[in-house]
């Protein structure tokens, strides 16, 4: 990697993440989260980021460069199908939304890990 590509990457990387501090500071301020588990959560999905970036450029290196760009219909296709699956009829049963309260200290640990990754998908994009 030469400098120019460092001196790019470090601050598109601050610039896509300050959205991010505003979700932490939402999970700071709830006291039903404790400091330690959103440390954690945060930490655990910016590894799973970190890993999924490191197997995208893997992958990058396997294919020719112009079919890289094909990888972007990945996320068009499942959006369609989520798309398509909003026609079908919905259970009964399925419409009962499970309360999510009680959640372990575990279980906040994977919903603040779960939002980081949801929220640093404009990471793997940049």
């Amino acid at each position: 990697m030469d400098f120019a590509t460092l001196a790019l990457a470090v601050p598109l990387f601050a610039v896509t993440n300050v959205d991010d501090i505003f979700v932490l500071v939402g999970f700071f301020s709830d006291r039903r989260f404790r400091p330690r588990q959103v440390v954690v959560g945060q930490y655990l999905g910016m590894a799973v980021l970190v890993g999924a970036s490191v197997l995208a450029a893997l992958v990058s290196l396997v294919l020719a460069p112009p079919y890289v760009g094909l990888l972007g219909l990945i996320p068009l296709a499942l959006g369609l199908k989520k798309l398509f699956d909003l026609r079908k009829p919905i259970d009964a049963a399925q419409d009962e939304i499970p309360d999510r309260t009680g959640a372990s200290g575990l279980g906040k640990i994977i919903a603040v890990a779960a939002v980081t990754i949801a929220n640093g998908g404009d990471n793997l994009g940049v």
